[in-house]
């Protein structure tokens, strides 16, 4: 996978472990309203909880392991990428907060995904 699309799925994993979170919700409301007698619709409920308790884990390690990565940059590309990929900053304000010119911090961008996609090549093999 390229560096700025693994970077992206940041974004999207964070947005898909919110909705996970509020059907787990629904879920505990649902069970809150559901009074069968044999606990049957309690228990398919609860199997429907476990099951998104496992995506959210399995969402939550894919973000952590994507920060992991960013982390191991340097501090100037690491600034870059995280303001843009995860803080959703535009590249004329990363520019303006890390006092430097746009065109510094577009070359910044491209190095640091450059130095990303060589970590991201080299765990692969």
């Amino acid at each position: 996978m390229r560096a700025h699309k693994y970077l992206n799925q940041m974004n999207r994993l964070e947005a898909m472990v919110n909705n996970k979170l509020k059907e787990k919700q629904q879920v505990w409301e649902l069970m809150l309203k559901v009074g069968d007698e044999h606990g049957h619709s309690r228990a398919k409920l609860r199997k429907l909880e476990k099951e998104i308790d496992a995506t959210i884990d399995r969402l939550v390690d894919r973000k952590m392991e994507a920060m992991d990565i960013l982390e191991k940059l340097p501090t100037d590309e690491y600034k870059v990428l995280h303001q843009y990929y995860v803080q959703g900053r535009t590249m004329e304000v990363i520019a303006a907060s890390q006092d430097i010119s746009i065109r510094s911090a577009y070359r910044i961008k491209d190095r640091a995904l450059g130095s990303m996609q060589a970590m991201l090549d080299t765990r692969k093999k």
